[in-house]
């Protein structure tokens, strides 16, 4: 990739790199504190790895980081749960109608959406990670709680 820096200059950013380091930068934003513009950019973080998943599908060597890195798919996987975790202990008291209910609702999606995009291809295949997963019965408390939000 190649993005404008500034003053007409460009760097570049290697998409393998990229896809290592986005998780992680995720889980520290996740960590900090803030509420709607936190939010926000997580959401656009989000959008990016679905991109970067999509993106796998046509870049062999993203495809095989993909499938191969355990740490990534680890990352990925504690992502989604804290993700679910902040949106389910979110309140949203005296916010019905404004954008933060459809932030929220699209951040819902997308952290569900990221589980068959970067921790198995098929849903099926998802229950037994999840099973395996030491924190899985705060994924399934905090699942429900934030779609119920």
């Amino acid at each position: 990739l190649r993005l404008k820096a500034g003053r007409g200059s460009f760097t570049r950013v290697g998409v393998e790199r990229l896809v290592l380091a986005l998780p992680l930068h995720l889980l520290a934003c996740l960590a900090s504190r803030g509420a709607e513009p936190r939010l926000r950019y997580l959401l656009h973080g989000f959008r990016l790895l679905h991109s970067l998943s999509d993106l796998a599908l046509r870049h062999q060597k993203l495809e095989q980081i993909m499938l191969q890195e355990v740490k990534l798919r680890e990352q990925i996987l504690d992502l989604i749960i804290y993700m679910l975790i902040t949106l389910a202990s979110t309140d949203q008291d005296g916010r019905i109608g404004s954008s933060f209910t459809l932030l929220h609702a699209a951040l819902v999606a997308c952290s569900l959406y990221l589980l068959p995009a970067f921790v198995a291809t098929e849903w099926s295949d998802v229950v037994p990670v999840l099973l395996a997963h030491p924190k899985v019965e705060i994924f399934m408390d905090s699942a429900f709680d934030a779609v119920r939000r």
